[in-house]
This record gives structure tokens, sequence and C-alpha cells, in this order.
């Protein structure tokens, strides 16, 4: 809310200035923040093509614009509420380029209007590009541009009907279990004055967190602040919203926000908002997991089956011969015996056994939500190494080996096992394995001779944040090794790097089939079946990494091995007479 002190009261405004001061954020992180580029679309091919990201925003504030007097007692209330449809859409392309067209309508309630207004806002062109991953670097930072266009109906307070250049900084830093972003800018117009308020020049800062909980839902406190010349308090939101994820490409945002502080008056906005926001990335397909064969076992038991035996019943019949003779004798009545004999009445009732079944899983790439929603990698870019994210099934382009190999580079992967039987079903966790084809680079000496980098390698499971193998120890590298994510621990085995060496040499693709449960050995989370099952007892979306020189082919998979209660409908025969 804008607070204006006057002498007197102006009986009809004439504007100059746009007031509604929010605009939708291309991001699926914040609401009224822009991130680092790092939320939906993927650096290193993660998102393989060009990407459009639609936004479609309601946005309703109330007392946006008021006039006090001279002693700051009597108010006039100037704008009652405007109400706001923006439209956006994002094209990205490049990998870290974005461009983004806005379209604001708006309804707006003047007090000296007795019917509202319908008017169009000003038109906004963006263009972002991203300088550092928030996931490969120690924090992110991308730097945007906006031409703002006067296309808005005059005189109603959502036009600044001038020609609007605006710059912003969004740095981005990534935490265990929240993230945080700060926005820098400014932006300026030729004209958008309006009595006092001087809206040609603005300086922007905003700050928020977000907190994901769980798997759909995350928590926003976020707030943007629009200083005018010479750091004047311009207007101001302080918002808490709540985030729903419908799938991993579309997401609900529902918020409120305060206005902020005059500070010359001391007043308070009483001016409140509400958001509700829906964003979409319909060229993302998600990717679901394929059952490649599933292997049922029986389990040897004892089943004692009864048999029913139908045995003809004899019938005695006397037989009478008939002689001739010269008297008529009337024949007795045929008297026929039947015999009692037992049968059975059948009930039906369900039988359950155990039987060992298993699930094979073929690993597909992550998804732009869930890449959003990790709490870290194991490796981040330095000053004097950068490395990459790739997914797997992709190389170092420009390679002429036959053979494929990274460097350098973290692979990426997810194995979805949603389809598992609910917990209740499952009486043991008999082993997991996952199999892949790898290719290990080797590099020989590093620079200086001191040590050979074919002693380093990681396999790690993300959402546990559990290592195996070997980090890099060597001084060069020490810039590189994500602290946060390993929490001052050292990896708990080397079950993966001994498998490596041994199977996955230098010059040709290796076969690994690596014990999950071995993988996992020595850690806070040792146990197999929580590794594959979620608190709510059902099965994870488990997410890899392997790093820094190994390649790993597209068709990685995980079997899982599980005795299960299985019950079918039998019969059950119990005895009974008639006659």
């Amino acid at each position: 809310m804008m607070l204006i002190f006057l002498n007197g009261f102006l009986t009809k405004a004439v504007a100059q200035v746009n007031i509604q001061s929010i605009k939708p954020s291309y991001n699926f992180s914040y609401t009224l923040l822009e991130d680092s580029l790092s939320g939906h679309v993927l650096n290193e091919k993660l998102t393989p093509r060009n990407t459009f990201f639609y936004v479609l925003q309601v946005n309703s504030v109330s007392s946006p614009l008021v006039e006090f007097d001279a002693n700051g007692q009597n108010r006039n209330t100037i704008v009652a509420s405007i109400t706001t449809l923006d439209m956006g859409v994002q094209y990205s392309f490049a990998q870290k380029w974005n461009v983004s067209l806005g379209l604001p309508l708006h309804s707006v309630q003047r007090q000296d209007l007795r019917t509202d207004k319908f008017l169009m806002g000003d038109v906004t062109l963006g263009v972002e590009y991203e300088f550092l991953n928030r996931f490969q670097s120690f924090m992110g930072l991308s730097l945007g541009g906006q031409v703002i266009l006067p296309t808005g109906g005059k005189n109603n307070f959502v036009s600044n009907e001038s020609l609007g250049l605006a710059l912003r900084l969004a740095l981005e830093k990534n935490f265990n279990y929240f993230t945080w972003v700060i926005n820098l800018g400014t932006q300026h117009f030729g004209k958008a004055q309006h009595q006092s308020l001087d809206y040609s020049t603005q300086y922007l800062f905003g700050t928020g967190v977000r907190v994901p909980v769980g798997q759909s839902f995350a928590v926003n406190l976020e707030t943007q602040l629009n200083y005018l010349k010479k750091f004047k308090d311009g207007p101001g939101d302080v918002y808490l919203g709540f985030q729903y994820a419908l799938r991993d490409n579309a997401r609900f945002d529902l918020g409120f926000s305060v206005a902020g502080v005059d500070g010359g008056a001391g007043k308070v906005g009483d001016s409140f908002r509400g958001l509700l926001v829906f964003k979409y990335l319909p060229a993302y397909q998600i990717e679901k997991p394929v059952l490649v064969k599933r292997v049922e076992v029986p389990v040897p038991v004892r089943v004692e089956v009864p048999v029913r035996v139908e045995v003809p019943v004899p019938v005695e019949v006397p037989v009478r011969v008939e002689v001739p003779v010269p008297v008529r004798v009337p024949s007795p009545p045929v008297t026929v015996v039947k015999k009692v004999h037992e049968v059975e009445v059948v009930n039906t009732t369900e039988r359950c056994e155990p039987k060992r079944r298993r699930w094979s899983v073929l690993a597909r790439k992550i998804t732009p939500a869930e890449y959003q929603n990790l709490s870290g990698l194991p490796y981040v870019s330095s000053a004097s190494r950068r490395f990459v994210v790739r997914s797997i099934g992709e190389g170092n382009q420009g390679a002429t080996s036959a053979v494929p190999s990274v460097k350098d580079t973290m692979v990426i992967f997810t194995i979805d096992l949603s389809a598992l039987p609910p917990m209740e079903q499952v009486i043991k966790v008999e082993g997991a394995q996952l199999r892949m084809k790898v290719h290990k680079l080797a590099r020989g000496v590093d620079a200086g001779g001191t040590a050979s980098s074919k002693d380093s390698e990681i396999l790690c499971i993300l959402n546990a944040k559990v290592c195996s193998g070997e980090l890099h120890e060597t001084a060069d590298w020490k810039d590189n090794i994500n602290t946060n994510f390993f929490r001052g621990k050292e990896t708990p085995n080397d079950y993966f790097l001994r498998e490596l060496l041994t199977k996955g040499s230098a010059g040709r693709l290796g076969q690994l089939n690596l014990d999950v449960a071995k993988l996992v050995e020595n850690s806070l989370v040792s146990e197999l079946q929580g590794v594959l099952y979620s608190p709510e007892k059902k099965g994870r979306i488990l997410h890899f990494a392997v790093a820094s020189d190994t390649y790993v082919a597209p068709d990685a998979t995980m079997d899982v091995d599980l005795l299960v209660e299985t019950c079918s409908q039998g019969e059950q025969p119990t005895k009974g007479g008639t006659p």
C-alpha cells in the first residue's frame, strides 16, 4: 500500500503510475521472486530439448493506494482494490538462456468511479542468463533484463505510461533442508509520477526461503520491496505461501501477503494481497518406470488337497422268473434297495502363502521437479575445476574413442520403485542388485605426480546421502568436495570403487552387479528395507550419482527380491451325510 500526505484530499486522481507491483515469476521454486534458473530448466542436457514454461496467476490486492492529510489522521482511499490476471510464457534454449512474455489484465475498483474498470496492463518482455548453477557451484547466479511496454490503460494506476527498462540479479544457495534466494535490481521509466509519488526510478530488493515438505509440498516465506528515488519507501510485500506439485511438471502456489511499512510516517499498511498461481512445463515428458521382467519363484510348501471320489452305488433288484402253470399267481411288487453313502460339502476359503518375487526396474532420467528438490550433490564446481552434470548414456562431446567416457562429471539417474508392493505384504527383503555397464576413464598421474585419479570414484544414493567409494584427496580437489553433503564424514565403505577397478577398466564397457546392501554398509541407513521403502511404507524413488570419471550406459537396472505374502481363493472340504 502507498501512503500519500497532502494538505487536502484530491477529488479526482490523474494517475501515471502502476501500483500493481507484483509480477509472475518463471520458476517452480518461488512465487514473488526469480531463482537462479536452476529450478525447472536443467543444465548439461538433463532437459534434452528446448522447453516452454507457462504461468497463470490471479493476484488481488485491497487498498493499494490511499491519501492522508498533513496530520496523517484523515484518510481518503483512492484505489479500493485491483485484481489482476497475469498470463506469462517463457522459452528456454541453449541450456542457459530464457526469454519471456507477460500480459496482465486488470480489474480496478476506484473510489471516485461507480463501476469497475477492466483494463489491459503493461506488457513485459524479458531475457535471463544463468552464470552459475546452484547444484554444481557453491551458489546459483543469474542475470535478467526486462523491457516494459506502456500498453496499459491510462489514468487508472495500472500503467506507468512510458517505456521501462529493468535489470535484476538473482543469487540462490541450496542448503540441506531449504533454499535461499536474493533478488537485487533496478528499473527506470520516462514518466511514472503521481503527486508526491515518483516511480520513475525504483530499486528492487527481495529475499526468500523455500522449505520442501515431502515430495509434493513446500512452504515459502518471501519479501519484495521497491525503493523509490533516494531510497524512499515504495511498495512492498511480505508473503507466506504454500506450494503443491500436482505432477512433476505442474504446480500450484497459494499464499497471502501484507503491505510494508511507510517509514516516513510510521504507518503500517492495512493492504492485503491474495495470490493463486498455476505453473506448467508441458514440453517435458515424464518417463515412467519400465518393468523389465518379473520372476515368481515358488517356495516349497506342503499342501494337503482333499480328493473327492464318486463311487457308484450298487442297486439290488430281486428278479422273478415266471414258469407257465395252469394257475396264474399275481406277481409281488419290485423292491429297490438304496445304500446310504457319504458326500462332501465344499466351502470357499482364502489361502495365503509366501512367494519369492523379483522386480526389475530400468533406470530413467531425473525429472526437473526431482532435480530441484535434491538437497545437494557430492561435488561442486570451483575456480580451478568445473563439474558438469549428465544423465545416463551421455558421454563427453567430441570424444574420439569408440567407448564413451566422461571427465569431471556427475552422472545422475533415477530408479522408480513405487511399483513395489506395500510393506505390509512383505515378509522379508531378501536382496537388491544394481546392474549397470560402466567405463572408468584412466587419467594416469595428476599434475605434480602426487596421486592417481584411478583410485577415486564414488556412487551415491542421493536420497540418503550415502556414498560408496573414495573421494579425491589431492589438494587441487579440496574445493570441489561439497562438505555440506558429507557433513564432515568420510564415505562408509569402498565397495563400489573395488568393483569398478576390477570390472570397469579403461578401454571397454564393464558390467557391474552391485549389491545395494553393500553400497550402504556401515552407514546410518545400513538396513536394505530403509533404502527401498519410505517411512510411509511405500516403494521409494531413488536418485543416484556416479562421479567423477565414470560413464554409465542407459540400460542400468535394479533387481529387488522380496518374500511376499500372496493370497488366493481355494476350496476347504468338510464331511457330511445325506440319505
